[in-house]
């Protein structure tokens, strides 16, 4: 199935037939994975899992802890 490429700003986009996107479970929104693969460009979607977001965790990525201090008035700890 042929489509057309546009310009759209800086990049290019490429309008996907909604049959082709049924099919791969694609809807507007959804994140997608762009790449080259043997010079074909492949578009995967993505699936977030915990698992794989806590094993990117670095010390050099992670957030330090942060503190609001002591007491200021009368709360209750």
């Amino acid at each position: 199935m042929d489509t057309l490429i546009a310009a759209w700003g800086n990049s290019l986009g490429v309008r996907i037939p909604k049959a082709l996107a049924q099919k791969v479970g694609l809807a507007a929104g959804k994140v997608v994975s762009v790449d080259v693969q043997k010079g074909h460009l492949v578009i995967t979607p993505s699936s977030y899992r915990l698992e794989d977001m806590i094993a990117d965790i670095t010390p050099d990525n992670c957030h330090q802890a942060i503190t609001a201090g002591g007491r200021q008035g009368k709360e209750i700890w």
